[in-house]
């Protein structure tokens, strides 16, 4: 995974580089607080900055990643305890995604896209996999 486990960064932005390295070369779309979501062909991924076709953003700034095609093949860093700065707001939020695995959730976006209603999946460090309607999947 990421050679960043040990910043102040390992929590969520750290967990989504991983993702999104993962994603390189791959046509996605991406939701930050600040804008619509960007239809973009992500480049390269480097020290928490993710370059694509349409500009680069700070992976901090990335609220959710929507993969078209659902890759059962992603990999996600491995939940562990934390007691740094995201340990009040990350730990308890992925305890409670833990008991959600395998069920229907409604997720709530930023409003610049409809809501959706899918499945939890999968749960990693900081991330967690929502697929919705069998073809769509949220990070």
């Amino acid at each position: 995974m990421s050679i960043f486990d040990d910043t102040k960064c390992d929590c969520c932005v750290c967990s989504m580089q991983c993702v999104l390295e993962q994603l390189v070369g791959e046509e996605v779309i991406i939701l930050i607080p600040t804008s619509n979501p960007v239809n973009l062909v992500i480049n390269d991924v480097n020290d928490f900055i993710v370059f694509t076709s349409q500009g680069n953003y700070p992976i901090c700034n990335i609220v959710a990643v929507f993969i078209p095609m659902p890759r059962g093949n992603l990999k996600l860093k491995p939940i562990k305890k934390n007691v740094g700065v995201c340990s009040c707001c990350k730990a308890p939020m992925t305890n409670v995604l833990k008991l959600l695995k395998g069920r229907d959730v409604f997720v709530e976006t930023l409003g610049f896209v409809p809501n959706v209603l899918g499945t939890v999946t999968d749960i990693g460090e900081g991330i967690t996999v929502v697929t919705g309607s069998g073809t769509s999947n949220f990070q």
